[in-house]
């Protein structure tokens, strides 16, 4: 991610320090995208989604996709497939 936005970047991270404390925060997607999950969160009046998936044997993150709320699951089966 490009730091063109420095107030956007830091919000990003601190989502992300979130999402790490407790994985399970994101609600479970469905259909042919349950293995992941999605952070939602506020920026500016911008509805933003992180799309994530938790290994639950190994407890690590794997991101997957960052954007805004319109067309985000028609995006991320775009990305994931």
């Amino acid at each position: 991610m490009e730091k063109k936005n420095k107030k956007l970047y830091s919000e990003f991270n601190d989502q992300l320090s979130e999402i790490m404390n407790d994985p399970l925060t994101g609600a479970r997607l469905k259909g042919d995208l349950n293995d992941f999950r999605s952070h939602d969160f506020k920026f500016q009046q911008v509805s933003l989604r992180i799309c994530y998936a938790y290994h639950e044997d190994d407890q690590h993150v794997t991101l997957v996709y960052f954007g805004t709320r319109e067309n985000f699951y028609r995006d991320v089966k775009r990305y994931v497939n």
